[in-house]
């Protein structure tokens, strides 16, 4: 049922995480490269109302980025599969230029937050992400 999001985590060596949005937002879902990233991003959509929001509008404007919402958990993985199924099988895996612009997306919210952590600093201040995994391994082939 889940095959995609199984054979990252236990093939692939990625982590997976899903917790409850704090703003009543549902319930995310996601995986990464490496564990540190989801607990980042997890933090970042737990943060105070004005740093949430500018990263949330950060990582939420993809087709690509395997990190979305659901109604519940069930909806969730639901749905982080059925976009997982749109990524060609051969990027799902560590190394490709999918798992690499994954990591870089994630460590750029990282870096946002550390270097911005006054209340709202970070509004403005993420480099917006392609939207289309076309666009992703164009930047890749570049």
């Amino acid at each position: 049922m889940f095959e995609r999001i199984n054979d990252l985590v236990t093939n692939r060596s990625f982590v997976f995480q899903s917790w409850d949005d704090r703003y009543g937002k549902g319930v995310w879902a996601g995986l990464a490269p490496a564990e540190h990233q989801l607990d980042d991003v997890r933090d970042s959509t737990s943060a105070g109302d004005s740093d949430m929001i500018s990263a949330v509008e950060y990582i939420s404007g993809t087709e690509w980025l395997p990190l979305v919402t659901g109604h519940d958990f069930m909806s969730a993985l639901t749905i982080l599969e059925q976009r997982l199924m749109t990524i060609p099988a051969d990027l799902l895996q560590r190394g490709s230029h999918w798992s690499n612009a994954v990591s870089n997306a994630f460590e750029h919210l990282r870096d946002v937050q550390r270097e911005h952590i006054a209340y709202g600093a970070a509004n403005g201040q993420y480099v917006p992400l392609p939207v289309m995994l076309d666009d992703v391994l164009t930047q890749a082939n570049k």
